[in-house]
């Protein structure tokens, strides 16, 4: 499949331009190779942008996002028909409308350096673009654990023990789970290390995502493929209340399947796990 090269730019909204502060509320972008010029603007969800700019009201922040949206519509429909007369690919109409998208303007929503990307999709690259920048999906116990694991990568290769471990899915037949540091003897998984991220913003959150690795952990038990070795990293709340009361059951539910649970802050316990045989 073809990868094209996208131009992209955030879009910030700046109502007080003495003091540069700005949050982003959308994206825009530009592949002349796929014929596609498209916007993604933040129409929900808007509290925290103006709970921060606490002196603009709902209205003008609405009252902006539209006119912007306006614009960017024309600009999608004049890049359309050039598309349709068979004038935008292979030129540099496109690259010069978008050129005057981005060009730097004194208003209160104004659009950033551009930057570039490669996709095989460029409408899902501008809706993956939106997520992470403008409702910042990063913010989710699945990012933390990419954190995690990148920690742990790290720890192991000061170590110079990280090529004893890859990724790869543990079990088999038609029941498998995925772990990011598996060491194998014999071709069959014999230790395995999980970073598990506990410290998500709400008790029944912390529950549902511990209660799953509790299933996986039983389900391979129950077909016998599970390694002989299982580590658990743990990082939690640090603040005392429901949600240090919900990590600890979560931590005491793991014990109970006799695998190995430490805190993710226990780089010498992890290594020494790692290192034995």
């Amino acid at each position: 499949m073809n990868r094209f090269t996208c131009q992209y730019a955030i879009v910030r909204y700046m109502p007080f331009i003495e003091t540069e502060e700005f949050a982003n509320i959308g994206i825009v972008l530009l592949a002349p190779q796929a014929n596609y010029f498209g916007f993604k603007l933040l129409d929900r969800r808007y509290a925290r942008i103006t709970k921060f700019f606490d002196d603009i009201d709902a209205k003008m922040f609405k009252a902006v996002t539209a006119n912007l949206k306006h614009e960017l519509t024309r600009v999608a429909d004049i890049i359309k028909q050039h598309e349709k007369d068979g004038r935008m690919h292979g030129n540099n109409f496109a690259n010069s409308i978008f050129a005057e998208v981005v060009r730097t303007r004194e208003s209160i929503a104004r659009v950033g350096e551009t930057r570039v990307v490669l996709t095989e999709n460029p409408e899902a690259k501008l809706d993956e673009l939106f997520q992470f920048y403008v409702e910042r999906n990063f913010d989710t116990k699945e990012y933390r654990e990419t954190v995690l694991e990148r920690d742990v990568k790290e720890l192991l290769f000061r170590a110079q023990i990280v090529d004893k471990f890859s990724a790869r899915k543990v079990g088999g037949g038609d029941y498998e789970v995925a772990f990011p540091f598996v060491q194998t003897h014999l071709n069959k998984a014999y230790k395995v290390i999980k970073p598990l991220n506990l410290g998500q913003s709400d008790p029944s959150k912390i529950i549902e995502h511990g209660g799953r690795w509790d299933f996986r952990i039983r389900e391979l038990k129950r077909r016998n493929t599970i390694p002989e070795k299982v580590l658990f990293a743990v990082e939690g709340p640090g603040a005392e209340g429901p949600r240090k009361k919900a990590y600890h059951d979560v931590v005491d539910m793991l014990n109970r399947l006799g695998v190995v649970v430490t805190l993710y802050q226990n780089k010498d316990e992890i290594i020494e796990f790692a290192r034995r045989d």
